[in-house]
C-alpha cells in the first residue's frame, strides 16, 4: 500500500503525439501490459496531464490523455479512499489552498468526488500514508518554513477531517518518506534535512502521535532524492540516495530498528535527473527505477539487481518535457 502510494514513473505515447515515441498504442493491442502493474500519472503546471499503462520493457501504452485536471496544482497525490484497491487522486495548490479529490476509473476517466474547495494554503509536503491499518489513506501535510504539520483522515467521499494537529515539528525537513520497517502493517516516517544531513525515523500511532525509533546521527548532506524501494524480495526496505548536481548515488538496507547498512554500489549516474521513480513493472515484487529529466524529456528505465547493480531496460526516445509530477498508482 505504502509503496504503491509513493511511487512515481514514466513511459511512451502515440506515434502522432509530440509527447512520446512511436508504438505506444500497439502495446495495448498486443496486450503487453502486465496484470497488476501500475499505471503512470503525468501532470504539469499548465494543466496538461496523461495516464499510461506500463510494460515490463519500460514502454508505455496510452490509457487516456486527460486535459481537464486544471492548472497550477502543486501536488497530485495518489490516494486510496474506498477500499477497492483502485486509486483516487488528491490535488492541492499550495499558493491559494484549493484542493480537489477525483476518482479515476479503469479507462482513465476522471470524475470529481470533491470539486475544487478552499483548504489551508502554504503546505509544501502532502504525503499519503496509512496510519491505522485499514488500507485506506490518511494525509500528512507539513510546512518546512514553520514546522507546522497536520494529519487528516480522508472519507470515501473525499472529505477530510483532522486527526491530529497538536504542536509541530522542527522546521526545514526537506524529505518526508512514509515507509514500512517492522512488518506490523503500521507506518514509519523518515525525515531528512538536505542542508545538514540530519535525519529522524519515527513510528506513527493511529492517533497521529509519533514515537522515535532512531534519531541519533545523520546522513551525508545534499541528497536531492531519497527513494524507498524493494530490490531483494525479502519485504524489507532499501533506500536509494541520489545527488542530481554530481550524479553520486548510494543504496542502503534499513533495519526495523532504524539502523542502516550500506549496499556497495560502484560508479555514478548521469547528473540532473529531476525524477527518480520506483515502479514495479514485471510482477516479480521487486521495483524497477524510472529516471527522467524535465528540461529535456530524457528518460531511462532500469531493473535493479539484488546486488544493487542496475540493468538498463529502456533508454530509447524521450518523454514530453516539463512534467512536474510523475506518480505510479493502480487504476484497475
Amino acid at each position: 500500500m505504502i509503496r504503491r502510494l509513493l511511487g512515481l514513473a514514466l513511459v511512451a505515447m502515440v506515434a502522432l503525439s509530440p509527447l512520446a515515441p512511436a508504438g505506444a498504442d500497439d502495446d495495448i493491442e498486443r496486450g503487453l501490459s502486465v496484470p497488476g502493474a501500475p499505471e503512470l500519472f503525468f501532470h504539469r503546471a499548465d494543466g496538461r496531464s496523461a495516464i499510461y499503462e506500463t510494460h515490463h520493457s519500460g514502454n508505455l501504452a496510452r490509457v487516456r490523455l486527460a486535459r481537464n485536471w486544471g492548472r497550477d496544482w502543486t501536488h497530485v497525490v495518489p490516494v486510496e479512499l474506498d477500499g477497492d484497491a483502485a486509486t483516487e487522486l488528491f490535488f492541492y495548490n499550495s499558493a491559494d489552498g484549493l484542493h480537489a479529490v477525483r476518482d479515476v476509473d479503469a479507462s482513465g476517466q476522471i470524475s470529481d468526488l470533491t470539486p475544487p474547495t478552499p483548504w489551508t494554503a502554504g503546505w509544501d509536503h502532502v504525503v499519503a500514508l496509512d496510519i491505522d491499518g485499514d488500507t485506506t489513506s490518511e494525509l500528512l501535510v507539513y510546512r518546512s518554513d514553520t514546522g507546522a504539520r497536520v494529519f487528516h483522515d480522508l472519507a470515501s467521499t473525499g472529505a477530510s477531517s483532522v486527526i491530529n494537529d497538536s504542536g509541530g515539528w522542527a522546521s526545514t525537513w526537506s524529505h518526508i518518506l512514509p515507509v514500512e520497517l517492522d512488518g506490523d502493517s503500521g507506518v514509519e516516517l523518515i525525515l531528512y534535512r538536505r542542508t545538514t544531513g540530519k535525519r529522524a525515523i519515527y513510528n506513527v500511532h493511529q492517533s497521529g502521535a509519533l514515537a522515535a525509533i532512531l534519531t541519533a546521527g545523520g546522513w551525508a548532506r545534499n541528497w536531492s532524492h531519497i527513494v524507498p524501494l524493494e530490490i531483494d524480495g525479502d519485504a524489507g526496505l532499501e533506500l536509494v540516495f541520489y545527488r542530481n548536481d554530481t550524479g553520486k548515488r548510494a543504496k542502503y538496507h534499513v533495519h526495523p530498528s532504524g539502523a542502516v547498512q550500506l549496499i556497495p554500489l560502484a560508479g555514478k549516474w548521469a547528473r540532473n535527473w529531476t525524477h527518480v521513480v520506483p515502479v514495479e513493472l514485471d510482477g516479480d515484487t521487486r521495483d524497477e527505477l524510472l529516471l527522467y529529466r524535465a528540461d529535456s524529456g530524457k528518460r531511462a528505465v532500469y531493473d535493479v539487481h539484488t546486488s544493487a547493480r542496475l540493468i538498463l531496460l529502456r533508454k530509447v526516445g524521450r518523454y514530453a518535457r516539463d512534467w512536474q509530477t510523475i506518480s505510479a498508482a493502480e487504476l484497475s
